[in-house]
């Protein structure tokens, strides 16, 4: 199978991007992954790279004017969350021949095929991941909604393309970082998909869509050089609230998420250590490149401390080293 991906990032997350592209070239074999760049920095260093499988897109070219008025409305986050609904859309209107298109945020990564995921979604329109929280996140529903936007495939048929038209208008009227009337950035709209639109599937599919807020659910071992959950390989992981502080120091969760050392090796070890590949190759085409990075400080240090005393959950070093140094 042919996999048709689009996903969006700017400068800030130039290093996740090209790690996500890096994984599907080893797990997803034959595809195109359309690239939204959300600055001028980005389209600049990926035209550079030439990477295998991509088409990149300018800002300017999916922009109309209703979304540079709505731009004026929105901070940087929000724009790209607005935008999210948008990049499928355009790349099926501008590529009537394609059969699907799947939206990927950019701080996923790959770690086996995604196949599982479409022969799920083979004979229905769209294909939905749940958030599937861990039971003392089970809350978070009311906040961030039943379902994840990180996972979204689009078959290019009238029910796929009424999904995305649909929600490109509510994103454009109302898309901000804060929960208001049942809504919450691009995300909370789709808590009524399987109802509101024909051939929704919802994937049952445990191991596609494992994250910082369900990994407690979960028993993790390796084998055959693969993550596993039950005999299961892990398909990708959604990397939420991860933060790079410095070329060899990281922390995997920020805020109160919980971060055995069995998931800081299998999980985020690898992916540390690929967007510090991503740095180095970005770098051999703009030597001081230097975004993507996040400054702490000690208060901060401290107070994650004190939220998982308070959650009854092990303190640990608020970062780790990619390698030996």
């Amino acid at each position: 199978m042919h996999y048709n991906f689009c996903t969006l990032f700017d400068k800030n997350y130039a290093t996740r991007g090209l790690a996500l592209h890096a994984s599907l070239l080893r797990q997803a074999g034959d595809f195109t992954l359309w690239i939204l760049c959300m600055d001028d920095i980005v389209y600049d260093i990926l035209t550079k790279l030439k990477l295998e499988q991509v088409e990149l897109i300018r800002l300017s070219a999916l922009e109309d004017d209703e979304l540079r008025q709505v731009k004026t409305t929105r901070t940087a986050v929000e724009y790209c969350w607005t935008l999210t609904p948008s990049l499928p859309l355009y790349v099926l209107t501008q590529h009537p021949e394609l059969d699907h298109v799947t939206y990927l945020d950019a701080d996923t990564y790959f770690f086996s095929s995604p196949q599982p995921l479409y022969d799920e979604w083979k004979n229905q329109s769209i294909l939905i991941v749940s958030h599937n929280y861990a039971p003392r996140f089970n809350y978070k529903v009311a906040e961030s909604g039943i379902y994840n936007v990180e996972f979204l495939i689009f078959r290019n048929d009238a029910a796929g393309l009424a999904c995305l038209r649909w929600w490109r208008e509510r994103c454009n009227e109302w898309c901000y970082f804060r929960l208001e009337d049942g809504k919450l950035g691009d995300q909370m709209y789709l808590n009524d998909w399987p109802t509101r639109f024909q051939h929704v599937v919802v994937a049952q599919h445990l191991v596609g869509g494992v994250a910082p807020w369900n990994i407690e659910r979960f028993s993790f071992h390796q084998a055959n050089n693969q993550i596993m959950i039950d005999n299961l390989p892990v398909i990708f992981f959604h990397y939420h609230a991860f933060k790079l502080y410095s070329t060899n120091a990281y922390d995997p969760l920020v805020g109160y998420y919980y971060c055995p050392a069995l998931i800081r090796r299998l999980i985020y070890q690898p992916y540390a250590q690929a967007l510090q590949q991503s740095l180095q190759c970005i770098q051999t085409i703009q030597p001081d490149f230097n975004f993507g990075f996040t400054a702490i400080t000690v208060f901060q240090r401290v107070r994650r401390q004190v939220v998982l005393q308070l959650m009854n959950l092990p303190p640990f070093n608020w970062t780790y080293r990619l390698w030996k140094s």
